[in-house]
């Protein structure tokens, strides 16, 4: 399997030589290797493989300029995606919240993480992957939560953007769905297809005419086999008479 069809797992940090010598596979990893030294450890999970990332430039704009500006970062694409929030959350003891809800609540926690034990907060950006424009969207989001929370550790943060989807293919065809409910509004259903190609519908007459058409062709392939299975002499006996009378002399009439 390419780079390109794997999915990514992205980690950036102002602390320098920070990831020497790791090999993660999963942000669950990542979180426990280095959980300890930060302040605060913020995981975004999309929904998306690296190459439908990579086919939005938009869509980490200001993450790669994070990452640039960053004096520690690390990819390492997964073969496999990441766990789903909640069980993630489970695993490291983390908080997972809506990208909608993710900068308010960064505001809120950034006032109480001092003396705290290290946090993990986990923003789901599932539910604005919908158009280009909402992936522009959420990475805004994601650079001002950033920011928000390295002003108030004094850039005491570790960041990962990791994958939370389905392997690409046949699946993709198909609406995937999750409930987006935030805290304060009844839950709603949030539609995320990706664009795959495009999809043809066979009707009943279309498969009809396509049938006919198959049957008309087997018979004419049929027709054309039987044809070319005759065998017939060279000469007919007609012809061989009047061969013999030339071959003696004799004249024909």
């Amino acid at each position: 399997m390419c780079i390109r069809d794997r999915f990514p797992l992205f980690s950036w940090t102002s602390h320098p030589n920070a990831f020497i010598g790791d090999q993660p596979t999963t942000p669950s990893e990542l979180v426990a290797m280095h959980r300890q030294n930060y302040e605060a450890t913020i995981v975004y999970l999309h929904s998306l493989p690296t190459h439908q990332l990579a086919s939005q430039p938009g869509a980490t704009r200001l993450m790669q300029k994070s990452i640039d500006r960053s004096p520690s970062s690390i990819f390492r694409p997964m073969p496999q995606p990441c766990e789903h929030p909640d069980a993630l959350a489970q695993q490291v003891d983390g908080h997972v919240v809506p990208a909608s809800e993710a900068l308010e609540f960064a505001k809120t926690q950034s006032k109480t993480t001092e003396g705290k034990k290290a946090q993990v907060l986990i923003v789901d950006m599932r539910g604005m992957e919908s158009t280009p424009s909402d992936l522009e969207k959420a990475d805004t989001i994601r650079d001002q939560v950033d920011q928000l929370m390295n002003q108030a550790t004094d850039g005491n943060v570790l960041s990962i953007m990791s994958s939370t989807a389905s392997a690409p293919g046949r699946k993709l065809l198909w609406t995937e769905t999750h409930n987006i409910a935030t805290s304060t509004s009844t839950a709603t259903w949030g539609f995320f297809p990706m664009k795959t190609g495009a999809v043809w519908y066979l009707t009943s007459n279309s498969l009809l005419g396509l049938g006919v058409t198959m049957y008309l062709f087997f018979i004419a392939f049929c027709g054309f086999c039987c044809l070319s299975q005759l065998q017939t002499p060279d000469v007919f006996m007609g012809d061989q008479k009047e061969e013999m009378d030339r071959a003696l002399g004799k004249n024909t009439k």
